[in-house]
């Protein structure tokens, strides 16, 4: 799906990005370079995202906006939202997509290496007596370890990425967090 510059050009879309772009004015040490980097971001990766999922600019960037939790320059960045066509990240369809795709074996915890059964996200397994406890959403999130993806169908009531533990049924196409050369990810 293509989106056209008119997308971005329309009323509401403008009037959404100019008010993210004063609140991050407003809150900044650099005001002008910050509002300038920032409407720059969110022009590109709003296009970007819309023409990978197939909706709007605007429904986009209202999705977004709404789950804002931080600063305007700490969500609107390269880390919250990459690029969906490196290679990094992959576009499921669906939840039932998603079932398809990491199976029912569970999830590799990337810090002790043991299997989640059932939480993509939490170790819940005992290494000797301590109990793992490692988290996907830490700050060190998945160690690059991990599986990122975006479900284009709940995009718009979850405008996330999400970075999980690599689910077992996958990590044959993958080594060090990368597809292996020649893999081919399911679809």
């Amino acid at each position: 799906m293509s989106i056209h510059s008119d997308d971005i050009d329309s009323p509401q879309f403008i009037t959404l990005l100019n008010s993210i772009i004063e609140i991050a004015r407003a809150k900044a040490f650099a005001p002008d370079e910050l509002a300038s980097k920032t409407r720059d971001f969110i022009l590109s990766r709003v296009s970007h995202y819309a023409n990978h999922l197939g909706h709007s600019p605007l429904e986009i960037l209202t999705a977004m906006e709404k789950k804002r939790p931080v600063t305007v320059p700490d969500y609107y960045n390269s880390e919250v939202f990459p690029r969906l066509d490196l290679g990094g990240v992959f576009v499921l369809r669906d939840l039932t997509h998603y079932k398809q795709i990491v199976g029912v074996n569970g999830f590799r915890c990337p810090r002790c290496g043991e299997v989640s059964l059932l939480d993509p996200y939490q170790c819940h397994e005992w290494i000797g007596k301590r109990k793992c406890s490692w988290s996907a959403r830490s700050f060190f999130g998945t160690f690059g370890k991990g599986l990122r993806l975006v479900i284009r169908d709940v995009f718009l009531l979850e405008p996330i990425v999400y970075d999980i533990f690599m689910p077992i049924a996958l990590e044959p196409l993958f080594e060090n967090g990368a597809l292996i050369p020649g893999a081919t990810f399911p679809e």
